[in-house]
């Protein structure tokens, strides 16, 4: 996973943190208790929280579907040669998500409103890991499509095939910060002649 993606998912984590210490505040200066319109300011806190997270979710799920069909289908689907790490992360977070909630429930005990919302608060990480690892992946005439996102190719730097191996380098600006991804396929045999034709005509465009 490129670096870029490891500090969206942290900042989406420091939020969603940054949330649940912000009501723990507010509750111990006794601001949860004050009424506003029927509901307890804590219930209003609880009730944005939610909505900022499923704004997050929704964006970056709608984002993905829309840069598809914006930038085409893959002509040549491919797996990426480090996805096994990625899905090792999403067993870690779903297996960390599990525990979250037998915590929070005190073994399957306790389901109040309490409960649901912190169980909603953690729920959005394995959610959008899930799916981004679900995406197709490989080129197309649009770019990389790499991880649910969308590589064009005037970002593409270079490529190279070792073995079974094709590498594509590309660049990549996120928060500010410039940086350099190396996305290694698995390749057969019978495609490479083809895909570097395809690379020759797409990349330094």
């Amino acid at each position: 996973m490129s670096k870029s993606k490891i500090r969206a998912l942290i900042f989406i984590l420091i939020v969603t943190l940054a949330g649940l210490a912000g009501g723990i505040f507010i509750a111990v200066k006794g601001v949860f208790f004050k009424e506003f319109m029927g509901l307890s300011m804590g219930n209003w806190f609880k009730v944005i929280i939610g909505i900022a997270i499923t704004i997050v979710v929704l964006y970056d799920f709608i984002s993905i579907r829309v840069k598809r069909k914006k930038y085409g289908e893959l002509k040549y689907r491919l797996k990426r040669k480090d996805k096994r790490k990625q899905i090792i992360g999403l067993i870690l977070l779903i297996i960390i998500f599990f525990i979250q909630i037998l915590i929070f429930t005190r073994g399957f005990k306790k389901f109040d409103f309490d409960v649901v919302f912190l169980m909603y608060c953690v729920w959005p990480l394995p959610l959008m890991f899930l799916y981004r690892n679900i995406e197709k992946e490989g080129i197309g005439e649009g770019g990389v499509h790499y991880w649910g996102e969308i590589i064009k190719w005037d970002k593409v730097l270079r490529y190279s095939f070792r073995g079974d191996t094709l590498t594509v380098v590309s660049r990549s600006k996120s928060f500010g910060v410039n940086e350099i991804i190396e996305i290694p396929f698995i390749i057969e045999d019978g495609d490479k002649i083809d895909i570097e034709e395809f690379l020759s005509e797409k990349v330094g465009e």
